[in-house]
């Protein structure tokens, strides 16, 4: 034998409703910068040397019901070594993030200043969304992490004084600016065992050689193991530009140079 219950549903649903009903609920969020992840954080790239601003547009969702007129909440940047002003600005007018009528989407435009980013630095903000007049901001997902990051300068080359198991090496250039910065890295193969070598960047290319980038004492001598392998890094107060060319020479403890190569542009 079956029992048919019949219960009252329309009340139950009225009473659900009443208890958490859309046109109740006036609030706003982050929209996930990458659906695919529930963090909400976002990472600005900027090209080394690039110096025209760069606008990044991020998504604020409705929560609740849309209305026939427009509604706003606040945004600000309430943390983070980016300074207002100098690296990051937020061009909504007057900081509001506008939810316009009949719709659940609003957006927050960020502008970063590229010739205030140095290269090879990076910068965070942290964004929140605040109270507004018309909309609160949604308690868990007010916050964006938001990071800047600037390309270094790099520039690379690898060499062979000759054929398989003859001397050979590698260098790279890293150019940071703001404060203005370069490492420059060797590392050598089977060169002369047991021994001292001395090496610089020049400027321009082995063929057209030019001065030293900084000063013969910035870069430290290398010597070399049983096998002639060897490694040294300079640090120096220089800025090097994507668009110019060098290259790099190493002397022997004679001062006759052993090698020259040409360093290939990012």
């Amino acid at each position: 034998m079956t029992i048919l219950l019949v219960m009252g549903c329309d009340g139950l649903f009225e009473d659900h409703a009443s208890k958490f009903h859309l046109d109740d609920i006036n609030q706003v969020e982050w929209e996930r910068p990458n659906p695919a992840s529930s963090s909400l954080s976002y990472t600005a790239n900027i090209d080394a040397d690039q110096t025209d601003p760069e606008t990044v547009s991020l998504g604020v969702q409705l929560i609740g019901a849309q209305t026939g007129s427009d509604r706003s909440a606040g945004v600000a940047i309430v943390d983070g070594d980016a300074v207002e002003g100098t690296q990051i600005d937020i061009l909504n007018s007057n900081n509001q993030v506008v939810i316009p009528a009949n719709s659940n989407h609003g957006s927050v435009e960020i502008e970063l200043a590229s010739d205030n980013i140095g290269n090879g630095r990076d910068y965070y903000a942290q964004l929140e969304l605040q109270d507004g007049d018309e909309l609160e901001a949604a308690v868990n997902f007010k916050d964006m992490a938001f990071t800047i990051e600037k390309d270094a300068v790099t520039f690379s080359t690898d060499f062979e004084l000759g054929d398989t198991d003859d001397p050979s090496g590698s260098s790279d250039l890293t150019g940071l600016s703001l404060p203005d910065e370069l490492i420059a890295e060797i590392s050598v193969d089977n060169f002369a065992s047991n021994s001292t070598f001395d090496w610089q960047v020049h400027y321009n290319t082995c063929d057209d050689g030019e001065d030293i980038v900084g000063a013969v004492g910035d870069y430290p001598a290398f010597d070399t193991d049983a096998d002639g392998a060897g490694s040294s890094e300079a640090e120096l107060g220089e800025r090097i530009f994507q668009a110019d060319q060098y290259h790099l020479r190493i002397q022997d403890n004679l001062g006759l140079e052993v090698a020259c190569a040409d360093y290939e542009a990012p």
